[in-house]
């Protein structure tokens, strides 16, 4: 519970920001910020996820891999497993089931989730799911940002504009009209905004879009490299009633 990692992972199979492979149990309250490089079975926070329950986590770093690749698990299989309010920004790039959140979803059920980064591959790609094997409920991605369209596709200004219906918000907080939905365990006071023209930043796969924001110490490299390459952007504290 509580975990997080926030260094650049590489591997071949069975790859994660945090964890490569896991059978059974639990992850809560984690995160990852690092991108993640590999070839089968790749992902933001976890690489292969069997009958394990994921909730109240995110990752936000750029993942990328050949087959089974998603920003937040490349796989998620065996009917025990569930991602829970969860969500990843980071850009995914990979051949076949790629996916914003999930690459493959063998079985399973994900629910109250998002996904906002970039998406590209060459077969079975979704911005949110990129091969459908379980259930979705309650679980969309932004069509602008990841170049992504479907049936759980929402506009930015909709994503933004207020907590989705079935998002508890007792867990979730929003930024009206400025951020995505935040994990309240880990932005108690609410995250700080950065706002901009999205641009691709050189060197490095990350993308920084308007709306994008980040908590205390993290994906400050991000920050820079944008500003390096010539992005305007707009600082916003978090006010907190």
């Amino acid at each position: 519970k509580q975990a997080y990692a926030t260094g650049t992972v590489q591997g071949n199979d069975f790859v994660g920001g945090l964890i490569g492979f896991q059978a059974g149990g639990t992850i809560t309250q984690a995160y990852t910020t690092g991108t993640v490089q590999g070839n089968n079975f790749v992902g933001g926070l976890v690489g292969h996820a069997s009958f394990v329950i994921i909730t109240q986590a995110y990752a936000t770093g750029a993942v990328q891999g050949n087959s089974a690749v998603g920003g937040l698990a490349g796989v998620v299989s065996q009917g025990g497993g569930t991602i829970t309010q969860a969500y990843a920004t980071g850009t995914v790039q990979g051949g076949s089931e790629v996916g914003g959140l999930v690459g493959y979803q063998l079985n399973g059920a994900i629910t109250q989730a998002y996904a906002t980064g970039v998406v590209t591959g060459n077969s079975s790609v979704g911005g949110l799911i990129g091969r459908h094997g379980g259930s979705n409920t309650d679980s969309y991605f932004d069509r602008l940002t990841t170049g992504q369209s479907g049936d759980d596709g929402l506009a930015t200004t909709d994503l933004q504009a207020a907590l989705q219906a079935n998002f508890d918000p007792a867990v979730w907080g929003l930024l009206p009209g400025q951020s995505y939905p935040y994990l309240k365990w880990r932005f108690p006071q609410g995250p700080s905004v950065v706002s901009g023209t999205a641009i691709d930043i050189p060197g490095g796969n990350d993308r920084l879009g308007v709306g994008q924001w980040y908590g205390a110490g993290e994906e400050t490299d991000v920050v820079m490299r944008a500003l390096g390459a010539g992005a305007r952007l707009e600082y916003a504290p978090a006010i907190v009633a």
